[in-house]
């Protein structure tokens, strides 16, 4: 919390009588001096001719608090960083608690000291309070437009405390009208370009208790060691308006606290600014389009008719050395101002001149479709940027399908383009008053090999890769980068194993596309399984590049998978596929079934022999004499029978078998039930 009155006077007077030297870093406030009278004329206009702005009627009320304590008075920089040298203060409390330090907030406050219709009318406010109220009449004979300086401080403009602070509002208003009429008010007190009045609440910036609005008019919340006992300011801003040369006009200057009579605030009027308006015509700014061009000059012209006048000319550094005549040269760019005076009767004019550049075009406009030739949009404003290499936000920049319509400016303007052929249009980049260069911009699109595609090799073996000879350049590289040729007719090679491989390809155009290519290994073919009915197979195959060719000898090939008469026992069936690298084969059985054995060893159907079963898993031969008794087992091989049970021959007889396997391919039981005649010597 900030001291209390008490306190900050007591902090005055130790400082005063200390450490005087330090007085020379806050303002002064004299509040006796100067009557209303004399701050208008002497301080407000300077002390200006009558012949050329007359003064009457001047009034100043606000309230007095005894003891030379005043809500108005005259102020003076004394030394300080205060930004203006002097001029009238008009305050919602004690004008002498306005020097600072900024160590307290000033509440000056009357119940009896009432607020300000007129001003609750212009800010569209109520409950205003404790009004100080400057006016006069004046009539100005020697220009057209009027205008004066001030700046609005207030302890309103808050870095911490309550939301609901927000809510309350100090204001002023610079009401004029013409003397005697019974119109309304016009406010001149208000945002640039708008109707908007100047309030602590329309004007703060960022840092504090409540939200930024209109910043840029801002100045700042001030420190502790400030000029002023005040929490925030405006910069210093222009009150302007257009009259009628000859014609009395009332001015009534107004500031006021909303809600109640805390938290003061002030205006300060800064002296000799109250003028009339030299026009050195319209701002040359790039807002606007007029900005001068970069290395040229305008020359400012404030001439008047009055032979006597003395003019000089200023900059933001202050007065520009030697420049008193009407005529000043603009080299470089700020705001200049310069100030007439004809036998005391003063004028001020002000323009405000900027510079653009001059737009520079990148020398290789080029721009190549990279959607793999297929067609592709572009929104033309997005390449500002790449096109110009001082590219500016203030650069108008315009996109044209024919060169005419570029060099004329006119409005058959272009946003987007698609294409997928080469196409050339126009740009033309206009930058104030800059010549405006017209340049093209080439969009082109790169070919692409239609001969180039994957190709299948068998193992251990090479092949070529080949694009089209309509290229100016190849280069080929392998998945790694690695370079292995490149020219401008270097548009295939040869030897290439298996692996990933690049090639960039530079069209005639100049634009480049990289294209891929695969050398695949082929992939052998795989029996997946072999049906056999009889003495037929059938044969199925999966992988590899169909169509496949099937053979039973691998001499002679056949293209259907179906192979006939093939005699019984284990055979076997060889396939290859289109690409023809080599041939796969898988065994299979054609299953003889035995009736009759007669073992009596002439070496003819001496024994059962299904040895031929051992390509396949998990097989079982069993059989049974006619009784049902089991006489021959084997689940090993060889899977022979030679008609003897444990060594023992077994009579001649009709006997049972049964044969039970798994095939390996399918996983699928296979069991075969007969008879079998067995005819033994005995």
């Amino acid at each position: 919390m900030r001291n209390n009155y008490l306190l900050k006077y007591f902090l005055t007077f130790v400082l005063t009588i200390s450490i005087i030297s330090l007085n020379a870093q806050y303002i002064s406030v004299d509040t006796q001096t100067y009557t209303p009278e004399q701050l208008v004329k002497e301080v407000f206009f300077g002390n200006q001719s009558s012949s050329c702005i007359s003064v009457e009627n001047v009034s100043i009320s606000g309230w007095d608090f005894g003891n030379g304590k005043k809500s108005y008075g005259y102020f003076d920089r004394t030394g300080s960083a205060f930004e203006m040298e002097k001029g009238i203060l008009l305050s919602t409390g004690d004008a002498l608690t306005a020097p600072g330090p900024n160590d307290y907030i000033q509440s000056g406050n009357d119940s009896r000291w009432i607020g300000d219709r007129d001003l609750e009318d212009a800010l569209n406010v109520s409950s205003t309070y404790n009004a100080t109220i400057l006016e006069f009449d004046f009539t100005a004979t020697n220009t057209n437009r009027i205008s004066f300086e001030y700046l609005f401080a207030s302890e309103q403009y808050l870095v911490d405390g309550k939301g609901s602070q927000c809510n309350f509002t100090d204001g002023f208003a610079f009401l004029i009208k013409e003397a005697g009429s019974s119109d309304s008010y016009r406010n001149l007190a208000v945002i640039p370009g708008t109707n908007i009045p100047i309030k602590s609440s329309t004007v703060r910036g960022p840092g504090g208790l409540c939200a930024a609005i209109n910043e840029q008019y801002f100045a700042q919340y001030n420190p502790y060691e400030s000029p002023t006992n005040f929490n925030g300011q405006t910069k210093i801003l222009n009150a302007i308006t257009d009259i009628i040369p000859g014609v009395k006009y009332h001015l009534k200057l107004v500031i006021a606290d909303e809600g109640n009579g805390l938290y003061d605030s002030a205006v300060f009027l800064k002296a000799g600014s109250f003028v009339g308006i030299k026009d050195l015509g319209a701002d040359l700014v790039i807002s606007s389009q007029t900005a001068l061009c970069e290395g040229s000059t305008t020359q400012l012209d404030a001439s008047i008719t009055a032979p006597g006048a003395t003019y000089q000319w200023y900059n933001a550094q202050g007065i520009i050395t030697g420049a008193t005549n009407p005529l000043y040269t603009v080299r470089d760019a700020g705001t200049y101002e310069v100030l007439i005076d004809d036998r005391g009767c003063k004028l001020k004019g002000s323009i405000k001149i900027e510079y653009a550049e001059k737009p520079i075009y990148n020398p290789n406009n080029s721009f190549c479709n990279y959607n793999e030739g297929k067609p592709i949009a572009i929104y033309l404003q997005q390449l500002n940027s790449q096109i110009i290499s001082n590219y500016k936000s203030y650069f108008k920049v315009k996109y044209y399908r024919y060169e005419t319509d570029a060099i004329e400016g006119n409005d058959n303007t272009i946003d987007t383009i698609q294409y997928s052929e080469d196409t050339t249009i126009y740009v033309r980049t206009e930058s104030s008053e800059c010549d405006t260069p017209v340049e093209t911009i080439n969009f082109k699109t790169p070919k692409k090999s239609a001969f180039l595609i994957d190709q299948i090799i068998c193992p251990n073996s090479t092949t070529r890769l080949e694009v089209e000879d309509i290229f100016a350049y190849y280069k080929w590289m392998r998945e790694n980068g690695e370079i292995i040729a490149e020219g401008d007719s270097v548009n295939s090679i040869n030897n290439v194993g298996i692996g990933k491989y690049f090639v960039q390809l530079k069209s005639l155009n100049g634009c480049f596309l990289q294209q891929e290519v695969n050398v695949l290994h082929s992939e052998l073919p795989q029996i997946t399984n072999v049906e056999v009915t009889g003495n037929t197979a059938t044969v199925f195959v999966n992988g590899g590049n169909p169509p496949y060719q099937y053979s039973l000898d691998n001499i002679t090939f056949q293209s259907y998978n179906t192979l006939t008469n093939i005699p019984r026992g284990l055979r076997k069936v060889y396939v290859k596929d289109a690409q023809n690298c080599e041939t796969v084969q898988k065994e299979f059985l054609i299953l003889n079934l035995i009736n009759v054995i007669t073992p009596n060893a002439d070496g003819k159907n001496d024994v059962l022999d299904y040895s031929d079963l051992s390509i396949k898993k998990d097989v079982k031969i069993e059989i049974f004499d006619r009784y049902g008794n089991q006489v021959f087992i084997s689940q090993k091989t060889p899977y022979i029978w030679d008609g003897k049970m444990n060594g023992s021959v077994l009579p001649t007889g009709t006997y049972w078998y049964i044969l039970n396997w798994t095939e390996p391919d399918t996983n699928l039981p296979v069991s075969y039930k007969g008879w079998i005649l067995l005819k033994n010597r005995n």
